[in-house]
């Protein structure tokens, strides 16, 4: 009944959810690439290990693996109405035109030279010299991968370039696609440090989602071996694992070392009733680190890390009692406005508007009070 029940939530809250209205035109966005109309257009630059299946005038990526890592630039209009959550196409069961949605009007192949090339210089012309990477989760294409972090860098007005990091998570709910996507992460985490090896001395932050954030930590391990990533100054000046989809025990007994040395704050984003996690618990006989609802994972992980202010864990159980859309982290108001804090203003949790978790004691657990 508990599966069941998971299941039935994940497809409310995925499908029939309509994010909040956002009002995002009081925030003075400074980083469109140009404007179309009213509607600014934006550029996310972009790796992926995904199977090339587009022409060369329309570049475009499959679910498959590859063995190549590809490169290149997209450029995405953001709608002038736009709600954060809003990402996805109108070919899915919500009544919105083609006006609510952020669209990919142009998708650029370079080498990866070019890449780097144009990303520093990119990264250089910034006040804030960086960059972000954001890392999908499940049930993502290419496309809806674009579209996202597109939203992502408007809504939370990032002026850094923003890359996406398109590995080949399944863009199906099924529980084959997620097999398959599980089959990827391991060689996706090698593209992954592909893509960051450079970057040992740079400040990117980082962001992942569910699945994604296993692809991360796997990353992170091959990364300390390298020597330009495992200074002891950390390299990451951000890490925000939003719903993640990683066994709780492995977290705190093989990645937490690696994530404390590479970042120099991590910010794990938790829930209860999250439908995904609690299926993927299900399956695995495992409790996920982004669920806390059985024997509040999230506190023993908090309180493995002790006191180190590296490491801190966000419950945003208390803004949704119902079942938590899986991608609340940015569909829902409250936890999106504890993100922009974290990410566009730099503000530890400590000076956010949030509470200190009654169980947690001195550890760095806190929740998004309703």
């Amino acid at each position: 009944m508990v599966l069941l029940a998971a299941v039935a939530g994940f497809f409310a809250s995925e499908y029939l959810h309509r994010p909040p209205a956002f009002d995002l035109r009081a925030i003075e966005y400074r980083g469109a690439l140009r404007e179309s109309g009213d509607m600014p257009v934006l550029e996310v630059f972009f790796a992926t290990n995904r199977n090339p299946c587009g022409e060369n005038n329309a570049p475009d990526f499959g679910s498959d693996l590859h063995d190549t890592l590809h490169f290149g630039r997209a450029e995405i209009r953001i709608p002038s109405a736009f709600r954060i959550g809003d990402t996805q196409r109108p070919d899915l069961p919500r009544a919105t035109t083609d006006e609510d949605y952020a669209t990919v009007e142009k998708v650029e192949m370079l080498s990866e030279s070019g890449f780097r090339a144009l990303l520093a210089e990119r990264m250089a012309g910034q006040e804030y010299a960086g960059a972000r990477i954001f890392v999908p989760g499940l049930n993502h294409s290419f496309d809806s991968g674009l579209r996202q972090a597109a939203a992502l860098q408007f809504g939370l007005n990032l002026h850094q370039p923003m890359i996406l990091f398109s590995w080949p998570a399944q863009p199906s709910i099924s529980l084959d696609g997620y097999r398959r996507s599980e089959d990827n992460v391991d060689a996706s985490a090698l593209a992954l440090e592909k893509l960051l090896e450079p970057y040992g001395e740079s400040r990117i932050d980082l962001l992942a989602h569910s699945l994604g954030c296993r692809v991360v930590c796997r990353a992170f391990r091959g990364l300390m071996s390298n020597d330009l990533w495992s200074r002891a100054e950390p390299s990451l000046p951000n890490v925000v694992l939003a719903a993640p989809d990683v066994d709780a025990a492995d977290f705190t007994q093989a990645f937490l070392n690696e994530v404390q040395t590479l970042a120099g704050r991590t910010t794990v984003y938790v829930a209860r009733n999250d439908g995904v996690l609690i299926i993927s618990d299900y399956l695995h006989d495992s409790l996920r680190l982004g669920d806390n609802a059985t024997s509040q994972t999230a506190v023993e992980a908090a309180l493995t890390a002790g006191n180190n202010s590296r490491v801190e864990i966000i419950d945003a159980s208390f803004v949704n009692n119902d079942f938590t859309p899986h991608s609340y982290f940015y569909q829902n108001r409250a936890v999106f406005a504890d993100l922009y804090n974290l990410l566009r203003n730099d503000v530890p949790a400590h000076e956010r508007q949030l509470l200190r978790h009654e169980k947690a004691r001195e550890a760095n657990y806190w929740v998004i009070p309703p």
